[in-house]
């Protein structure tokens, strides 16, 4: 949680200097946390149910695309 809090209070600091590098911050912590919700599908953990890192790295890798090349 610290590392992608630091991610977006780095992003919405460039935003002011470079809106570019604050979009490729931004869409690469939400393609991060999908990679981390992945990791936690491979690992069948019982933190949360079984289904919602498939959900939720589905849906993180689709906001990190939109921010990407939108």
């Amino acid at each position: 949680m610290i590392g992608f809090g630091a991610i977006a209070l780095a992003a919405s600091y460039w935003l002011y200097v470079d809106s570019d590098l604050a979009r490729y911050a931004l869409a690469a912590g939400w393609l991060g946390h999908a990679a981390w919700d992945f990791a936690h599908h491979v690992a069948h953990t019982k933190v949360v149910a079984w289904w919602w890192p498939e959900f939720c790295a589905v849906a993180d890798v689709l906001v990190g695309c939109v921010i990407l090349f939108a």
